[in-house]
């Protein structure tokens, strides 16, 4: 995984009154004084039509400098490594999404966390038996004694050959030879667990059931991993695609992408667009003699499961989920050949100037 960088933010103050509504910590609505727009600052700072995103790709803090106004707020885990050998693809991460969440200069920043993707292997080898990916690691916006606070949780780990997959935010795919054993995802806005905003919601999925040969795809943040295809000695069959990411249209991937490291940029603008499409999960590995193709990543980042060819050295690797999106990693081909890790997470803070 490459080092991340982050540019330094510049706040930003108008003295505009705007409009009348409540204020309270950590939710909206109800009778109190007029909207002051805010000045604010943390992670990377971009205006862009009437609002400012503050995109953190490293931990930091959320600070209301003055001001009182409603903000809107995305957290993205880390997505889930993929499982190797025949193996199911990395699951997403979970994406929280709250809007109109009230905030008012001080007392104390909004702590931010950003969750890091699962690798393959596992540090120290605590992928075997059966070599199954890391989960990512979740995201947090705001933590005790903060009102508001969200957590969006790392995406599971595809599973290694014969195993089920790892449950995370989105759940890992199953592997080669796995019956009908599939990864879960924790249900929508589980209370204490996913995000406790006024009105937030949290998306995430299963990863797919195995009775096939082929590695199962990871759960997206839209909708869940996809089985792989038949048994040999049948071809032109392979690995299961992983599940479609969730579209935030008000996080559009070229506005974004100004905070993203230049090398890491255009995959990222490519894969979010201009939907805001996060947290595809990862494509299942092949495993049919002769000719078993990886199943695609899901849309929103998730990162393609390797072939498998005969001899076996021949087979592909599984892609890295795309970095910045909480994307699952792909399936590895073979006994020895890697996986592939998931994408890291991101908090993004919007508000309008």
């Amino acid at each position: 995984m490459l080092d991340k960088w982050q540019k330094k933010e510049k706040p930003v103050f108008t003295g505009i009154t705007r409009g009348v509504g409540g204020f309270g910590f950590g939710s909206g609505g109800g009778g109190g004084p007029s909207l002051v727009p805010i000045s604010a600052s943390g992670g990377t700072e971009i205006p862009s039509g009437g609002f400012n995103f503050h995109v953190f790709i490293t931990s930091g803090a959320f600070t209301v400098e003055s001001g009182n106004d409603t903000i809107e707020v995305l957290v993205v885990g880390g997505g889930g490594a993929g499982g190797r050998q025949h193996g199911g693809g990395g699951g997403a991460a979970s994406v929280v999404h709250a809007t109109s969440q009230s905030v008012v200069a001080g007392p104390y920043p909004y702590t931010v966390t950003v969750g890091d993707g699962g690798n393959h292997p596992w540090p120290g080898g605590s992928d075997v038996p059966g070599g199954n990916g890391q989960p990512g690691a979740q995201s947090v916006f705001g933590a005790a004694p903060e009102p508001l606070h969200m957590i969006a949780l790392g995406g599971g780990g595809g599973a290694g050959y014969q195993d089920a997959g790892v449950t995370g935010g989105s759940g890992g795919g199953s592997s080669h030879n796995t019956t009908n054993r599939a990864a879960t995802a924790p249900p929508t806005s589980p209370s204490g667990q996913a995000t406790t905003a006024t009105g937030g919601k949290s998306y995430q999925n299963p990863g797919a059931g195995h009775p096939q040969n082929n590695g199962a795809g990871g759960g997206g943040a839209g909708a869940p991993g996809n089985a792989g295809g038949p048994a040999a000695p049948e071809t032109g069959s392979g690995g299961g695609p992983g599940g479609d990411g969730q579209a935030f249209p008000g996080f559009p991937g070229p506005v974004l992408g100004p905070a993203i490291p230049s090398p890491l940029r255009s995959a990222f603008t490519s894969a979010v667009g201009p939907t805001g499409l996060f947290a595809g999960g990862g494509g299942g590995a092949g495993h049919q003699p002769g000719g078993g193709a990886g199943g695609a990543g899901g849309p929103g980042g998730g990162g393609a499961g390797g072939s498998f060819n005969s001899p076996e050295p021949s087979s592909g690797t599984g892609t890295n989920g795309v970095e910045y999106t909480g994307a699952g990693g792909g399936g590895g081909g073979a006994n020895d050949v890697g996986a592939a890790s998931g994408g890291y997470g991101l908090v993004i803070v919007k508000y309008a100037i």
